[in-house]
């Protein structure tokens, strides 16, 4: 191999090295990986929520308002989501879900957007989670959540707070 050869190999290389990696190989050192109880602080009170952060990049979430709840006169999906680190103890999440009336007939797309960082400790983070949605007139009239020009109308901010799980001894 020449020296131009080998000075291109090794340019395309420190090139590659500077791309963005995906969450997977961000979560080398497993420490977003896991089951969270993730509290969303609203106005009324906490909100439970179940959030699992895959070694991937992906993330789902389970809500207390996914049937309902009892306060809110409609029903959520289940939450799914990526992730990515932005900070050696922090990660930036955009999360979708779609949101159902009492009747069942779908109402709008929020989109979830949470910036979350680690505690020392390593089993708790804090953040805050900014909701937005978009509305559907019907199952077959909802926006594309990933297209550039879909209006999403703020919902709120809100801080958060989570453990993880651990095995009960």
């Amino acid at each position: 191999m020449t020296k131009v050869c080998r000075s291109l190999v090794v340019v395309l290389a420190a090139c590659a090295l500077t791309l963005a990696v995906p969450a997977q190989a961000q979560d080398t050192d497993k420490q977003f990986a896991g089951s969270w109880i993730h509290w969303l602080q609203m106005p009324s009170g906490f909100v439970p929520n179940l959030v699992t952060i895959h070694h991937d990049g992906t993330l789902t979430v389970t809500s207390a308002f996914v049937f309902g709840g009892g306060v809110l006169p409609s029903r959520f999906s289940p939450v799914h989501g990526v992730w990515e680190k932005v900070g050696p103890d922090s990660i930036k999440v955009t999360s979708l879900f779609f949101v159902f009336d009492t009747n069942g007939s779908i109402m709008a797309l929020q989109r979830n957007i949470c910036t979350l960082e680690l505690a020392a400790d390593r089993d708790s983070y804090t953040g805050s989670e900014t909701m937005a949605r978009t509305p559907c007139s019907s199952t077959f009239g909802c926006p594309d959540p990933l297209d550039p020009q879909t209006v999403w109308a703020p919902a709120g901010i809100f801080p958060v707070t989570a453990d993880r799980m651990k095995v009960v001894q």
